[in-house]
């Protein structure tokens, strides 16, 4: 990063919480890495890298009202945006109000489910297109236009 102008500055931390939301502006976004990590002006946009050096997602964001929280675009979405990017020059994401999360083999045993794929969905936005096509929390999403979900990065 390049926090105040000091160039070629890192840091440490520790991934505190994955799946995330931030709330600003009156709008909620959703997916993001929590990390301890100093992110300070100049760093947003630096990698967030495991204890391997993987790339795992970029610094984007710190919650102002406090020190130490600091939030990270995972990987996977980032090359999304890049693919829409490259392919449409803008990022084409709707926005359906609700956020979700895979339906893991535990999740499923919890809600005595016999199908162990889908997308289990963790909040609905009031006035949503979601909320206003009957989608609560806690519902659990199959497929979509007749395609099975297997996770939520689908």
């Amino acid at each position: 990063g390049n926090p105040f102008g000091l160039s070629h500055t890192v840091t440490t931390g520790v991934v505190s919480a994955l799946n995330r939301s931030l709330n600003t502006d009156g709008r909620t976004y959703y997916d993001f890495i929590q990390t301890d990590a100093s992110i300070n002006p100049g760093n947003s946009g630096g990698p967030l890298l495991n204890i391997k050096g993987e790339l795992v997602g970029i610094n984007t964001a710190i919650y102002g009202k406090a020190q130490g929280i600091g939030f990270a675009i995972p990987i996977s979405r980032a090359k999304r945006i890049v693919q829409e990017l490259i392919s449409h020059g803008a990022v084409e994401a709707p926005w359906v109000g609700l956020a979700v999360q895979t339906l893991t083999p535990e999740l499923a045993h919890h809600f005595s489910l016999r199908d162990r794929q889908g997308v289990l969905i963790r909040t609905v936005e009031p006035g949503s297109p979601a909320a206003r096509a009957g989608l609560k929390r806690g519902d659990i999403l199959l497929s979509l236009d007749g395609r099975p979900l297997h996770s939520s990065e689908e």
